[in-house]
């Protein structure tokens, strides 16, 4: 892990013990000095860039130095103790994600920030995140709020990582889905796909009058949708249709749609006609006919900042207390823990929401865990040849993605563009994580012909930026540490691989959130 990868501390609460004859006034001046002291903390223990780490009690790992009275020294003494400290709560933190949480674990992570948020929401929705000690700084802006209106506003505040969430939250049950989902009003699901489309910058078409959005919104998208969520799709009102139609098939949903449009001139009368009534949970949805070959289409130009989430380290000391729990996250009673199951712990809607009374929740025994994708194998970090290949990104932005379709992903780009770059391809697991990001493959004479008219937009776009455009192909063969998380990609060089005109040309500066590829994109230089 590079130390050049800052990460944020949140303190949820520090105590302080003075002496008994400490005067009011003597403790009001060691608390000021103790807050100056903590301001100037530096923190870099031995995470992935991405990684959220909570801890329930820091014990003083330097006693009296963080307050010594050469502050320099002692500060200096106090973070490398502190640091220790932390790396040691990271080596034995457990992962509810994937792992049960005993009642003596202190201190416990998540992967990335849409794993920590889908977590947060399925305790939620069970009625449970007030008894984890874990959630107690995150719960803490709604404890007015009933369980239906917290969920609302933790996507809201992280719609960013929403589709991710959802992604990880599908793999419970259906019927668990459709009674968290149906929580929703259609006002708050309206809003949470606005927020979404806009990060993602993917502007919905404009149909011809009268033809109604939602309707060709749902059915354009479902054939990308897997089985089992076309199944329960229907059930739900067609605002939250939309919304995991749209969160689902992103960040290709711009290109799906205007697939639909393409294939079916006349879709505006026929959607009209299916958008009166939901269909019954029994029924297979009704769905748009099977998309033609699509076309290349270039994505809107950015319309909001290019950004990444800090990482949240949150020193915490004491449990979630009943009196600031949110209204309506209850706790389980101790009597009826042997029959009831956290599915079928009732949420609280909003008065204007419609719950689906008619769905069968089993119990859920035992409790469903997160699985591990493919392509989170490196989230703990691993050595690449060609870490300089992420380079490509910078040039695939600038060049407005050129020839993206549907089949032809961005990931699809730029794997093919690095290899093509190359002189010898070498053997590297970052071609096996690109491919399994890229889903299906794509055809080599269409990837071959897409390389062809490519390369020749690459090399006009680096003479404008650097002197030899032919060396970029050494500067793909950097090594580096590769980080991936269903969010983010960090790739983590050595200070002695910055290179000037790399850097001149803009190469190596990070990308961003690239809602083209929905991760957001670091460089980090230790």
């Amino acid at each position: 892990m590079s130390s050049a990868v800052s990460h944020a501390l949140i303190l949820n609460r520090v105590r302080l013990t003075l002496g008994e004859i400490a005067t009011l006034s003597q403790r009001q001046q060691w608390q000021r000095r103790l807050d100056s002291a903590l301001n100037r903390v530096c923190l870099y223990p031995d995470l992935p860039p991405q990684a959220i780490l909570v801890v329930r009690h820091l014990p003083d790992p330097q006693p009296g130095s963080l307050l010594t009275d050469n502050l320099w020294r002692g500060l200096r003494d106090w973070e490398q103790a502190a640091q220790n400290a932390l790396n040691d709560c990271w080596h034995t933190a457990v992962r509810p994600a994937q792992t049960p949480v005993s009642s003596t674990a202190n201190s416990v992570w998540f992967a990335d920030p849409a794993e920590w948020l889908a977590c947060l929401a399925w305790d939620v929705y069970r009625g449970i995140a007030g008894d984890r000690w874990w959630w107690q700084t995150a719960l803490r802006p709604h404890t007015q709020r009933n369980r239906a209106e917290t969920l609302f506003q933790l996507w809201r505040e992280d719609a960013q990582w929403l589709p991710a969430a959802l992604t990880l939250l599908l793999r419970h049950p259906s019927s668990s889905m459709v009674t968290l989902l149906a929580a929703l009003t259609d006002t708050q699901a309206r809003q949470l796909r606005a927020q979404v489309l806009q990060v993602y910058q993917c502007p919905l078409p404009t149909l011809a009058a009268p033809a109604p959005v939602l309707p060709f919104l749902i059915l354009a998208l479902q054939p990308y949708l897997s089985p089992p969520v076309r199944r329960f799709l229907p059930s739900l009102p067609l605002e939250t249709q939309a919304l995991l139609a749209v969160c689902l098939t992103l960040p290709h949903t711009a290109q799906f749609l205007d697939v639909a449009l393409t294939t079916l001139p006349k879709a505006t009368t026929a959607i009209a006609e299916l958008s009166t009534q939901p269909q019954p949970l029994d029924e297979p949805p009704t769905a748009l006919p099977e998309p033609a070959a699509p076309k290349a289409v270039s994505p809107p130009a950015p319309t909001v900042p290019r950004s990444s989430v800090p990482k949240i380290v949150a020193i915490q000391s004491t449990p979630f207390d009943g009196q600031s729990m949110p209204e309506g996250i209850d706790r389980p009673q101790a009597t009826d823990a042997a029959s009831a199951s956290p599915s079928t712990l009732p949420l609280t809607p909003s008065p204007d929401s419609a719950p689906d009374a008619s769905v069968d929740v089993p119990v859920l025994d035992p409790p469903f865990f997160f699985t591990t994708d493919l392509n989170l194998e490196a989230e703990q970090g691993v050595a690449t040849a060609v870490g300089g290949l992420w380079y490509l990104v910078n040039v695939l932005v600038g060049l407005n993605w050129p020839g993206r379709t549907p089949t032809l992903t961005p990931w699809h780009q730029l794997s093919a563009l690095a290899q093509s770059l190359l002189p010898e391809v070498p053997l590297d697991p970052v071609w096996g994580l690109l491919a399994e990001l890229a889903g299906e493959p794509v055809p080599d004479a269409v990837l071959a012909q897409w390389q062809e008219m490519a390369l020749e937009q690459v090399y006009a776009y680096l003479a404008e930026r650097l002197e030899q455009p032919d060396a970029l192909s050494g500067y793909l063969l950097e090594p580096a540490t590769l980080y991936l998380t269903r969010t983010h990609v960090d790739v983590v060089f050595t200070l002695d691989q910055i290179r000037l005109d790399v850097r001149m040309a803009g190469l190596d500066r990070d990308p961003g959130w690239v809602p083209e590829m929905a991760r957001a994109i670091a460089f980090h230089y230790e």
